[in-house]
């Protein structure tokens, strides 16, 4: 990683609210169902569930990226896009939100599945999830 991106990372992120220990619990337990939901597919089951954890928690991007994800299945392509765009502004699992990004506008097709956007996304998500 670069300097300037070393900065950019550890920057505050700015008027992101304050979160009580005891609303990261509840995010936290209410992500848990999203996952269960999602590993069954029941996409709007999880979509719902990470909506309850990011009301308690709006500073955790990996809730959006998970809830773009459940918008994907859904065919909620601009749903998908605006989480996308949630997580990668808080910072968080940049590699999934900008992978998120891809296949919703994929889904918009606002750009081709072949575009050198979407293969660099598919090819840093691979290595995120192999390394």
């Amino acid at each position: 990683m670069t300097e300037a991106g070393r900065q950019a990372n550890n920057r505050p992120k700015k008027d992101l609210p304050e979160v009580s220990p005891e609303a990261k619990k509840k995010a936290a337990d209410a992500k848990a169902k999203g996952d269960e939901a999602f590993d069954r597919k029941d996409f709007a089951a999880a979509r719902d569930a990470y909506t309850l954890a990011i009301s308690s928690d709006p500073t955790d991007g990996t809730l959006f990226s998970g809830r773009s994800d459940c918008w994907f299945h859904l065919g909620q392509g601009e749903s998908a896009l605006t989480d996308a765009k949630a997580c990668k502004r808080l910072g968080q699992d940049l590699a999934k939100a900008y992978y998120r990004e891809g296949a919703a506008l994929r889904l918009l097709q606002a750009c081709p599945p072949s575009s050198p956007g979407i293969k660099f996304c598919q090819l840093i998500y691979l290595y995120v999830l192999i390394f």
